[in-house]
């Protein structure tokens, strides 16, 4: 039975009351109506601190008094206890995250329009949102078929129409009516180390696997780091509608549209 009070007074300080609040509380539902010495006796909370400890669970809801000679104090029902303590922290949790996400959005405006994106799970939901974000045009520059496949979903239900330049020998799947598949196969030296062997600087090789433009406005760049792979997110629209026509001029000129 005592393991049982411990546990609940160490849960009860996990919801916010202090030891004594909790011990007090716990000890006032098993009474169900109780004067502050029965309390204190019950509880263990030294009698000196007894009715203070009642009247902050009063404040906080936990307590209903009973004026009288003898003043006395009963439990509010767990339930409706608890289900104010849940409900504030629900509504308090919906809050922080409304004004995180505020903050968020404040700091991106000043922020450096490149940013540096590292993790497979974090670079794919960063494709997705270019994806959903479009609303005219996605243009694609890829090496790995597989990058594409992860985000087909995204590619499938997005209204914007898609262009898709595949680099090397990798199939693309039909993504749907609005989308324009290119193969590119005559590559120059210089797109060759691009997209294919990679360009060295030291120990390092990197190439690029993939590129995402979204309407000429924001870019996310994919690239493979001596086998890591990290993204790279433009949201300068200058840099991005660069990029487009350049993809759309240049490699338009030496691919072939298979659908």
């Amino acid at each position: 039975m005592f393991e049982k009070i411990e546990k609940v007074v160490e849960k009860l300080m996990n919801l916010g009351l202090s030891e004594y609040e909790a011990k007090v509380y716990s000890a006032l539902v098993g009474l169900g109506k109780a004067t502050a010495r029965e309390v204190h006796e019950a509880s263990g909370v030294p009698r000196s601190r007894v009715y203070d400890v009642l009247q902050k669970l009063a404040e906080k809801g936990f307590v209903d008094v009973e004026d009288g000679d003898t003043k006395r104090f009963s439990a509010v029902q767990p339930d409706r206890a608890i289900g104010r303590i849940r409900e504030e922290f629900i509504r308090t949790a919906d809050e922080c995250i409304e004004e995180l996400e505020a903050l968020s959005f404040k700091s991106r405006q000043t922020f450096s329009p490149a940013l540096i994106i590292r993790g497979e799970r974090n670079i794919i939901e960063r494709i997705r949102d270019i994806i959903s974000e479009s609303r005219e045009e996605v243009v694609i520059v890829t090496t790995n078929g597989e990058l594409v496949e992860s985000v087909f979903d995204a590619l499938k239900n997005t209204d914007a129409k898609v262009l898709c330049y595949v680099v090397g020998l990798i199939k693309i799947p039909k993504i749907g009516k609005k989308a324009e598949i290119w193969e590119v196969t005559d590559l120059s030296p210089i797109l060759k180390k691009m997209y294919l062997e990679g360009m060295e600087e030291g120990k390092v090789k990197a190439r690029i696997e993939a590129i995402f433009v979204s309407d000429s406005r924001k870019s996310f760049i994919v690239i493979n780091e001596s086998g890591e792979r990290m993204g790279l997110l433009i949201t300068l629209p200058i840099i991005a509608y660069v990029q487009s026509n350049m993809i759309k001029v240049h490699l338009s000129e030496i691919a072939k549209r298979v659908s």
